[in-house]
């Protein structure tokens, strides 16, 4: 334990719920929930790194627009979606994929937020309204989870939202749909 005139200079390293919370962007109760889960809840309630990582794996967070560079219309910036939910998520029984395929191996859903995590608030916001679509459309399902709410593709969707991506008629009339919505054409 390294201290300089008395104070432990491991305090400093370490992040509070709320840091941690923030970081993670999910609510500081989520922290404490995941720790408790897993009966590693500090009584200082500050993380380090490897407490931080138990909570981003134990509530299964992922970070799907880290780093990447995003369009800047909103039809491109839908097809970047269905290509991430098309290719970040396995579907059971999916006759087009090898029982040895690596999507397989992949998680069947996801938590909702995943979706939208790394994303400024105009773009959440504008996503989250073009998923709500993609559900009603058929396309995905929202189940309940013990991580939280989850998004999952439907195994029959996977090859007609590939197509959406292309530039069509369905992605277009999702687009306007998403827009209308928001109160605006642009």
């Amino acid at each position: 334990m390294e201290q300089v005139e008395g104070h432990d200079l491991a305090l400093l390293r370490k992040l509070r719920v709320d840091q941690v919370a923030r970081w993670l962007e999910i609510h500081p109760f989520e922290v404490v929930r995941a720790l408790v889960q897993v009966d590693a809840l500090p009584a200082d309630l500050r993380l380090d790194t490897d407490a931080v990582e138990r909570v981003r794996t134990s509530l299964g967070l992922e970070t799907w627009w880290d780093g990447t560079e995003l369009p800047h219309d909103d039809p491109a910036l839908i097809a970047a979606l269905i290509v991430h939910l098309t290719s970040r998520l396995g579907v059971i029984g999916d006759s087009n994929l090898p029982a040895t395929s690596a999507v397989v191996r992949r998680p069947l859903s996801t938590r909702s937020d995943n979706l939208f995590r790394g994303l400024d608030p105009e773009r959440q916001v504008f996503l989250r309204r073009a998923v709500n679509h993609l559900v009603r459309m058929g396309y995905l399902d929202i189940v309940m989870t013990a991580a939280g709410l989850s998004v999952t593709l439907r195994p029959e969707s996977r090859a007609e939202l590939r197509l959406l991506t292309v530039g069509s008629a369905g992605l277009d009339a999702l687009v306007a749909r998403t827009r209308a919505e928001r109160g605006g054409g642009g």
